[in-house]
């Protein structure tokens, strides 16, 4: 679907531009991490300490996609992927961590996690 831009200046592909996947997820502490709202995500999973992996519903095409992280905690948070090898074009895992003079994995209050790229 292309979309004229202000001005008809400019042309942009509105499917390129969408997000295909994201979620929002609580938790952390003494709390049960789970899932509040997403589009296009089959399962949050707690895999311990400040780590998590998000499934989606529909596979993206392959494993380059690019993604936005956020989080949340009393504590302070930092959050990054593992790596490549973990991003994968069913699920994404995801480490928290608050950075002193160590990284130390944190449970969070709050993930946020969006995906854009081409779905299988």
């Amino acid at each position: 679907v292309a979309v004229t831009g202000e001005g008809n200046s400019t042309t942009t592909n509105l499917q390129q531009g969408l997000a295909k996947m994201n979620s929002l997820g609580y938790g952390g502490g003494s709390q049960t991490f789970a899932a509040k709202d997403s589009f296009n995500r089959s399962g949050w999973t707690d895999n311990g300490t400040g780590d998590y992996t998000v499934t989606f519903t529909n596979d993206m095409n392959n494993n380059e996609y690019t993604y936005q992280l956020g989080c949340q905690s009393e504590s302070g948070c930092s959050i990054a992927s593992y790596n490549l090898a973990n991003t994968l074009t069913g699920s994404f895992r995801i480490t928290a961590f608050t950075y002193h003079a160590s990284p130390t994995n944190t449970d969070t209050g709050m993930v946020t996690l969006s995906i854009f790229g081409d779905l299988a």
